[in-house]
């Protein structure tokens, strides 16, 4: 079997900073190729507007945005020109493969950074600024591909911008394994 990895180099684009650089990315890819493991690489589409409005508000979308026009630095957070589109694409890989695994009923992967599970509905953290998996998730239950889906969160800290932005949604069962 060959399993699906969304993936594009453009994710390396974003700047970030440590634990969370480009070479997380491509440790992974050059541990795939001598793996053996059968893999093929899916060039993602990025999420769209639409898709990202299911769990983050307008308003901070914006926020995001307008940085392309300045750098700022939050404490260990970069926020310039190429988040908003960097975290976009990550959050298409993300519901690339949660598409691909729900229609086939097969295993799929998508390989992203910047990581997502830190981000709100209204806030970023942990180098975390667009959800990807809730992108992915709320894209599922929309177009009702799934009806109570489960989320596996294995991270060193509690998946905060993930459980705020499903607290509320009984059909989202959400667990968290951390330090």
């Amino acid at each position: 079997m060959t399993i699906p990895i969304y993936y594009s180099d453009k994710l390396l684009e974003f700047e970030g900073k440590f634990p969370d650089t480009p070479k997380r990315l491509t440790a992974i890819l050059q541990y795939l190729k001598k793996s053996g493991l059968k893999y093929k690489i899916v060039r993602p589409k990025a999420a769209t507007k639409k898709d990202l409005e299911r769990v983050h508000t307008p308003m901070y979308l914006n926020e995001i945005k307008k940085y392309k026009r300045i750098k700022m630095y939050f404490p260990d957070e970069p926020v310039d020109e190429k988040t908003y589109r960097v975290a976009a694409l990550s959050a298409g890989a993300a519901i690339g493969a949660a598409e691909y695994a729900v229609k086939k009923k097969r295993f799929a992967f998508a390989l992203t950074r910047p990581k997502g599970n830190h981000a709100g509905r209204d806030f970023f953290g942990g180098y975390s600024y667009i959800n990807n998996m809730a992108v992915a998730v709320a894209k599922l239950l929309a177009e009702k591909k799934v009806k109570r889906p489960l989320i596996v969160d294995i991270d060193a800290h509690f998946c905060n911008g993930t459980n705020n932005i499903f607290l509320n949604d009984e059909r989202v069962y959400l667990t968290s394994m951390h330090q």
